[in-house]
């Protein structure tokens, strides 16, 4: 088997432009330490790139000829967040916020709550950008990653924030959109701090759950 086949299975598994981590790349036959002196072997040939230490890709070129960067973000939601169909973390903080419309601060490091994280909070690094993760209180999947995404951002906010957002149409757009269960929350929300419930109360939220 030649690093030409270790190539197509890559291609065939990811396509172009999609984060390679070399410490999950597997191949019937073939041991990890030689999956990865073959990434290694094919980033010298120029068959693929080398983002840092453990992340490679197969980048895409235009017609032109001109390859693509690889998007942080994929690598970050990959490694992080979810692959295909599994769920396994999610957005949290002011990059959240943001991306729900609650505030326009443009967040400077991205935060995430993991299952692949242990620890209460750390920061690594991708390139120049600061990812802070954090173990979650119980395992995300994808019936609840939503709904504890929410109740992390309610346990986090404090109580002027939270009463800011009482007639904030962002946040009830959000709430229509999201459509949770009143039972579900309720059910997760004894796992959060008192002032979860407090903060929801402030945001005046309860009357979007169904």
């Amino acid at each position: 088997m030649s690093d030409y086949d270790v190539l197509n299975h890559i291609y065939q598994k990811y396509g172009t432009n999609e984060p390679i981590f070399a410490k999950d790349l597997t191949m019937i036959g073939r041991s990890s330490g030689y999956m990865r002196q073959s990434l290694t072997r094919l980033a010298e040939q120029k068959k693929i790139v080398r983002y840092s230490q453990g992340i490679y890709f197969i980048p895409k070129e235009s017609v032109y000829g001109k390859k693509f960067p690889l998007d942080l973000n994929k690598i970050v939601k990959r490694k992080y967040i979810s692959e295909k169909k599994e769920v396994y973390g999610f957005y949290a903080g002011t990059y959240f916020k943001n991306s729900i419309g609650l505030t326009e601060e443009p967040p400077s490091v991205i935060e995430i709550v993991t299952n692949r994280e242990s620890t209460r909070g750390r920061v690594v690094c991708f390139g120049d950008q600061q990812v802070r993760i954090r173990c979650p209180v119980i395992t995300i999947d994808r019936d609840n990653a939503k709904m504890l995404q929410f109740l992390d951002l309610m346990n986090r906010m404090g109580r002027e924030e939270a009463s800011s957002l009482n007639k904030d149409p962002d946040l009830k757009k959000y709430l229509k959109k999201a459509g949770f269960a009143r039972s579900d929350i309720m059910e997760y929300a004894d796992l959060y701090p008192a002032k979860t419930l407090t903060n929801m109360v402030k945001c005046n939220v309860f009357k979007y759950f169904d």
